[in-house]
């Protein structure tokens, strides 16, 4: 990696003040200051014996044999990680390993991309990895030249990205003789290079849709808003206009809105919702997600047209973003709530982190399905007609259904629909149903 070194002229002025009628004598000097920024990289190879040196101590007529081992370590406090490759030969050389007495005869190194269990072609050499500390051991493989001698082209043996992530591996060669191959020492030089790698660029999602490309004010994700700031980002948000913010998990734009309503006494109260459908498919880790249960949750184990479940997570992907993707409640839940008999309110679920399924709450509290109940919040809340899932296939698709959070029985869960022309709530959505997922941010 470059070093980059900063100079910096800095005037320092010193002066005396001789006064004589009209007449002043100022004296001035200057020094340059400068810094050097050093990232820090090394590797550091030791072997299972006495030399580093890879040798191959009785290779045979017709047969394959290993080197010894060299353990490669890495140690770098690089903020955002580094790679290390190796290469045998560069540019102006090549990557056989050539008789020291006679250079007609040479072992040719595989192919770099290659694959093989054994070496089965007569007169080559590859090398091998082990990553478990010599337990297991990869496929043999060839290394490439060098063609910058910067090591950017090598073989790739590893990348991190996190800051500080010291590494080792185990790395050995093979080689396979025939039987008619000249006798002697076949040598050339494997380099290792450890680069750091730079900060990377930020992902860029889609671009969010024309019905809401104004983000929300000094707010790029979902997940930055918390308790401690959602009171002042709503006061940046005018009510039930269309603003987006992006979901951090997948960089997928959302629409969003602050959307009024009244509690039961009639109290004006505020939350974010989202106005479009949640459609994030596959595995969702649980970092910047609404769970902590699992380390990750494949939220689409199944998908919904291959009928109903209450264990296994099941979804299906509509292909677009107006109707996004139906969930069963086990994927809503990030797989927390499962079998046929559980009445448990969930805390967790796969909105983002800050966010979750509204609650069912007759008092109509602020992120409650109950609060958008009627026709006031329609054109903010704007709500698809899609159906929903049940054996396999779409019912009511005139309809739109979201779930809650709360349990209406064993089995059941409270949800909000739209029938066409205003919102409404029901207690009869069996957990193994398909569902469209609104996520909710109250100011609490």
């Amino acid at each position: 990696m470059a070093l980059s070194t900063f100079l910096l002229g800095l005037t320092i002025i010193s002066s005396a003040l001789l006064v004589e009628g009209a007449s002043a004598v100022t004296y001035q000097d200057s020094v340059d200051v400068s810094f050097t920024f050093n990232p820090t990289i090394s590797i550091n190879l030791s072997s299972d014996t006495a030399s580093t040196d890879l040798i191959i101590d009785n290779l045979a007529p017709g047969s394959v044999a290993d080197s010894n081992t060299l353990t490669v370590s890495v140690i770098t406090n690089a903020a955002y990680g580094y790679y290390l490759t190796a290469t045998a030969g560069t540019s102006s050389t090549n990557t056989d390993l050539v008789n020291t007495s006679n250079s007609n005869y040479k072992f040719t190194s595989l192919a770099p991309n290659a694959d093989l269990s054994t070496l089965t072609t007569d007169n080559t050499w590859g090398y091998r990895t082990s990553d478990d500390n010599g337990s297991t051991w990869s496929n043999y493989s060839g290394l490439p030249k060098d063609n910058n001698d910067e090591g950017a082209t090598g073989k790739s043996l590893i990348e991190t990205t996190s800051p500080a992530d010291n590494r080792s591996i185990k790395f050995k060669i093979g080689a396979k003789a025939s039987t008619d191959q000249a006798s002697g020492t076949y040598t050339n030089i494997i380099t290792f290079y450890a680069v750091t790698s730079p900060e990377p660029e930020p992902p860029v999602g889609p671009d969010p849709p024309v019905t809401c490309n104004t983000p929300v004010p000094n707010i790029t994700y979902m997940q930055e808003i918390n308790s401690s700031n959602a009171a002042t980002v709503m006061s940046n948000m005018t009510d039930n206009a269309q603003y987006y913010l992006r979901d951090s998990r997948d960089e997928e734009p959302y629409c969003v809105s602050k959307i009024k309503t009244k509690n039961a006494s009639e109290e004006d109260q505020y939350a974010i919702w989202m106005t479009q459908n949640l459609r994030i498919t596959g595995i969702v880790n649980s970092t910047n997600s609404n769970f902590s249960t699992h380390e990750n949750v494949n939220v689409c184990e199944g998908d919904l047209t291959g009928g109903d479940s209450y264990d296994e997570a099941r979804c299906h992907d509509s292909g677009n973003t107006e109707n996004g993707v139906w969930y069963n409640y086990a994927a809503a839940s990030a797989k927390t709530i499962l079998t046929s008999n559980n009445s448990t309110l969930d805390t967790e679920n796969i909105c983002p982190a800050n966010w979750t399924l509204p609650s069912y709450d007759t008092s109509k509290p602020a992120g409650s399905i109950n609060s958008l109940v009627g026709s006031d919040s329609v054109y903010a809340f704007s709500p698809v007609t899609g159906g929903y899932y049940r054996g396999g296939s779409v019912y009511v698709p005139g309809n739109g259904y979201w779930w809650s959070t709360t349990a209406s029985s064993s089995n059941y869960r409270y949800y909000l629909y739209y029938n066409g022309s205003s919102l409404g709530t029901s207690s009869g959505s069996s957990r193994n149903f398909g569902n469209y997922i609104r996520c909710v941010r109250a100011s609490l």
